[in-house]
């Protein structure tokens, strides 16, 4: 009899788990909390942005993702796209948790998760190799973010990036 409760148990947890969301490494779900997981998880759409990290332009009216300024909006990430990204962020050996860059952050690419769960911005900065998950505010100003360095991701993030915005001189001439 306990050899058959085992196996039922067994089967009952199988069938909990969701094959539409794969796991996240332990140490990634530790550093971004499950609230920034469950964002990405659940959004219905995800948008590409063009932000203006370099703290050096006025803001003006401009749109914010995060406080940085929207300067284009790209388009909308197809489910493989959103797919290559979170298999990224999933993957513990895509961040360097051990390590600390002295450089300034200075996104220029944004990936805007809007779903039931609200909204996250995960900003991407190519020159130092590092992402941003940010909670924005309402009006477009960070709330919270955890950021971290991406060097092993930087070149599947490229292509992403470049993918997304085909056209764009300052992307197609990073190396």
């Amino acid at each position: 009899m306990r050899n058959l409760i085992f196996v039922a148990l067994g089967l009952s947890a199988c069938r909990s788990h969701d094959p539409t969301h794969p796991a996240w490494d332990a140490e990634v779900g530790a550093f971004l909390g499950s609230d920034r997981i469950e964002r990405m998880e659940t959004a219905t759409q995800v948008r590409a942005l063009r932000v203006d990290g370099s703290y050096e332009t006025e803001r003006g009216s401009r749109a914010l993702a995060s406080g940085f300024p929207i300067d284009a909006e790209g388009p909308l990430l197809t489910d493989a796209q959103r797919d290559r990204f979170l298999d990224l962020a999933r993957d513990a050996d895509h961040y360097l948790f051990e390590l600390a860059k002295g450089c300034e952050f200075m996104p220029g690419v944004a990936l805007r998760f809007d779903g039931p769960a609200g909204r996250l911005e995960v900003l991407l900065c190519f020159s130092c190799d590092e992402w941003a998950f940010a909670v924005p505010t309402a009006e477009g100003e960070l709330e919270s973010w955890e950021i971290e360095d991406c060097d092993p991701a930087r070149s599947a993030l490229l292509a992403l990036a470049r993918e997304l915005f085909p056209k764009d001189e300052t992307l197609s001439g990073l190396r």
